[in-house]
């Protein structure tokens, strides 16, 4: 499966600043497939592949970034971890609230919406 708009979002505010001194790759849609995607009781989970050995990963074992949203008074937080053979497991998670459809992956929001 593609990146989704919301996980895409997500990597790029991951990846957006070096803030403590992590390689930032540029980041390209077409160089990740997801394998699966949950939805959380607090918002969403993504197993993300990185298919593009030859290019640098992530150089990161776990980064963490709150955000803000319109529909999220307390805000959000974005995760993700890397494994070893180069998945990355992002996960959002709202702060005190619960999650809006409208920030899960549209595959999530449909299966939700069933």
């Amino acid at each position: 499966m593609q990146l989704d708009e919301v996980e895409l979002f997500a990597l790029e505010h991951l990846f957006s600043a070096s803030d403590a001194g992590v390689p930032v790759p540029a980041l390209n849609a077409d160089h990740y497939r997801v394998q699966e995607r949950t939805i959380t009781t607090a918002g969403f989970v993504s197993i993300i592949k990185y298919i593009q050995p030859s290019d640098p990963a992530p150089q990161i074992q776990e980064i963490c970034k709150p955000f803000s949203h319109p529909r999220l008074r307390r805000g959000g937080v974005f995760i993700c971890w890397v494994d070893s053979d180069l998945t990355l497991c992002l996960e959002g998670f709202a702060e005190r609230k619960n999650w809006p459809s409208e920030l899960l992956p549209l595959a999530l929001q449909l299966f939700g919406n069933d």
